[in-house]
């Protein structure tokens, strides 16, 4: 699984068959992406990721308090 997050206008390029886990720059919202290439054809399923949003959003709100 690779988890990277996205800026706006950034490109997203998967090379490999897999999870990828997704977070936004701004909000911390995570999506799950799966990837399935066959051939020249790339299959996305593309789902919210609750637990991990609240996770990502929980650690942004701790650093906040930091400075």
């Amino acid at each position: 699984m690779k988890t990277t997050t996205i800026y706006n206008g950034d490109k997203m390029i998967y090379e490999h068959n897999g999870r990828y886990d997704d977070f936004c720059c701004s909000c911390g919202l995570c999506h799950t992406i799966l990837v399935k290439i066959k051939g020249k054809v790339a299959y996305l399923e593309v789902f919210r990721n609750d637990h991990l949003t609240a996770k990502q959003r929980a650690k942004k709100k701790r650093n906040r308090r930091k400075k």
